[in-house]
């Protein structure tokens, strides 16, 4: 549970595959986050491009 906040961090910031959700889980900020990376052109996109990127070097580092 303690490095929830930092592993949240690494992955918003450093590796840019994340959103802001803030401190308090609001179940209409959620729904608006999903429905975002699903079918959003601007931040869900880039997300999703960064995911499949990630995807690839994941796999490429098993070969």
């Amino acid at each position: 549970y303690g490095d929830q906040k930092v592993n949240a961090r690494m992955i918003w910031h450093v590796w840019g595959n994340g959103m802001e959700m803030g401190e308090k889980l609001e179940s209409e900020k959620v729904k608006n986050s999903v429905r975002e990376l699903i079918m959003g052109e601007k931040e869900g996109k880039e997300i999703r491009e960064k995911a499949r990127l990630l995807q690839e070097l994941a796999l490429n580092s098993l070969k």
